[in-house]
């Protein structure tokens, strides 16, 4: 084994060109909580133990767990100067519902959340992505001058029974290079 750790969500490993070894972000818990944790390592052969990156702050409810990363990078970042990027998945557990914010960090180790809350949440009741969404991975340019992430949604909440169809995929759109601005 790579790395000893209970977790169920997308977790994400990538090589770091700036930091010289692999970096982790992964599912993980403290006191009973869901967080994101990241662990580093030079070989890909041992990792250290996971420290929190993402976890419920003072200002979170109660109820607030952040589930998976959605970690990326910039599209177009040269690998050097690589500008990094989280969608993280918050659980609600009092409505039952993911949606996702948006941190950043210069560093590719240190990570603060933007203002202005998620940045995609679920849809209408009916809808395809009605009980939640999470970001994946691999943040690309598009045609039109903009760039994306695809995206999940399922029509149900997390801990609801689930039956065909179980969700689909779209795409989060910005304009290039202007995912804040």
């Amino acid at each position: 084994p790579l790395l000893l750790q209970r977790c169920d969500t997308h977790n994400l490993c990538e090589y770091d060109v700036t930091r010289g070894s692999y970096v982790a972000h992964v599912r993980d818990h403290i006191m009973s909580r869901r967080i994101v944790s990241r662990t580093e390592s030079a070989d890909f052969r041992r990792f250290p133990r996971p420290l929190p990156v993402v976890y419920p702050g003072a200002s979170a409810e109660h109820t607030d767990l952040w589930y998976s990363s959605g970690k990326n990078v910039m599209p177009g970042a040269d690998e050097s100067g690589a500008y990094h990027v989280m969608f993280p998945m918050r659980w609600d557990q009092a409505t039952d519902l993911y949606d996702f914010s948006l941190a950043s960090s210069p560093d590719n180790l240190t990570w603060d959340f933007l203002p202005g809350g998620p940045v995609c949440v679920p849809g209408e009741p009916g809808d395809w992505d009605a009980g939640g969404v999470w970001a994946g991975s691999g943040m690309v340019h598009l045609p039109d001058n903009k760039m994306g992430l695809l995206y999940s949604g399922a029509p149900v909440p997390h801990k609801h029974p689930r039956h065909h169809p179980y969700g689909g995929l779209a795409w989060a759109l910005w304009e290039r290079d202007r995912l804040v601005a």
